[in-house]
C-alpha cells in the first residue's frame, strides 16, 4: 500500500540549479571558440574563393584581348579629368572600376565612387558579375570614402610597371601580355585598409598597390597591422595562374621590404620591365 507521501512532488534544490548552469556555462565556453574558428575557417575558404575566380577572371580576359592583361586601376593615370585629360574607356577602365568622371568624384566630397556597383564597370565583371566576389567575407569595415567599399582587395601595380611616370595618358610600353608573367608571379593581395578617420579622403586604395606601400601605408597611420586582423594572422595572395596562397605578415615584409626592392625583378615586383 503506498503511503500519501509516496506522491509528493520533489523540487530541484538552489545549488543543484547552480550546478547545472555552471555545466552550461562550462560546455558553451568550450562550444564557442571552435564555433569560431570553424566560422573564421569557412570565410578564410570564401575569401580564398573570390581570389580564385579573379584570377579567372585576369586569364579569361587576357583570352579575349589578344593576351593582353587589364589595367590594375593603379593611380591617376586611369582617371577621366586628372590634369585635365579626358580618356578614352580602353584607358580608364581596369580591372575594378571604370575612370570615368573619377577624378572629380573622389576628390570631392561626398565621394560618389563609394558606391559598390562602380565595380559593374571594370573589364572583370563580365566574367564575374557578382559584388560579393570582390569583397572579403570576413571584412568588417563599412567604408563610406573612396573605392574601399568597392573591394577588399588590390592588384599588384606590377601589372602595369607601376604607373605611367608622367599621368595619363597610359602608353602602350606600360601594358603587357600575361605570358610574360610567372606562374606564381603575384597579382592580388587584400592589405589592412581601414579608413584612419572618417574626414581622411586618402584613406584608401584605388584598386592597385606596390607590394611595400602596404607597410608604408600601415607606418604611417600607426595602424601596425601589414594584412587584415581577421583571417588568424594570415595574409592571402593569389598568382597569375589563379592559385592562392597563405602568407605570414613577417615573410610578407622581408619579401617585400628591402633597400630598393624595384631594383630585380622578383615575385612581389614582377613588372616584365623590370631587369631579373
Amino acid at each position: 500500500m503506498r503511503h500519501r507521501g509516496d506522491w509528493a512532488v520533489k523540487y530541484f534544490t538552489l545549488i543543484e540549479l547552480l550546478v547545472v548552469v555552471a555545466i552550461i556555462a562550462i560546455l558553451v565556453s568550450m562550444i564557442m571558440p571552435a564555433l569560431k574558428r570553424a566560422r573564421q575557417n569557412a570565410y578564410l575558404v570564401a575569401c580564398k574563393n573570390n581570389h580564385h575566380q579573379i584570377g579567372i577572371a585576369t586569364n579569361f580576359y587576357a583570352d579575349d584581348s589578344n593576351g593582353m592583361t587589364a589595367l590594375s586601376n593603379w593611380g591617376t593615370y586611369e582617371w577621366d579629368g586628372y590634369a585635365g585629360y579626358t580618356l578614352p574607356p580602353d584607358q580608364r577602365r581596369g580591372w575594378l572600376y571604370d575612370g570615368l568622371n573619377a577624378y572629380s568624384d573622389w576628390i570631392t566630397a561626398p565621394y560618389k565612387s563609394s558606391d559598390a556597383d562602380r565595380a559593374k564597370g571594370g573589364v572583370y565583371w563580365t566574367y564575374l558579375n557578382s559584388k560579393a566576389i570582390f569583397h572579403c567575407p570576413s571584412s568588417p569595415y563599412d567604408f563610406t570614402i573612396g573605392v574601399n567599399k568597392i573591394s577588399s582587395y588590390l592588384m599588384n601595380s606590377a601589372v602595369n610597371n607601376y604607373g605611367a611616370p608622367s599621368g595619363p595618358p597610359l602608353t602602350p610600353d606600360y601594358q603587357f601580355r600575361l605570358e610574360q608573367f610567372r606562374a606564381d608571379d603575384v597579382l592580388l593581395f587584400e592589405p589592412e585598409q581601414r579608413p584612419p578617420s572618417a574626414n581622411e579622403a586618402w584613406g584608401w586604395q584605388d584598386g592597385a598597390d606596390t607590394p611595400v606601400d602596404m607597410k608604408y601605408r600601415a607606418d604611417y597611420y600607426g595602424i601596425l597591422l601589414v594584412f587584415p586582423p581577421y583571417h588568424m594572422d594570415l595574409g592571402i595572395i593569389s598568382c597569375f595562374d589563379g592559385h592562392v596562397e597563405n602568407i605570414d605578415a613577417i615573410e610578407w615584409v622581408a619579401a617585400t621590404s628591402a633597400p630598393n626592392p624595384f631594383a630585380k625583378r622578383t615575385r612581389y615586383y614582377c613588372s616584365p620591365k623590370t631587369p631579373d
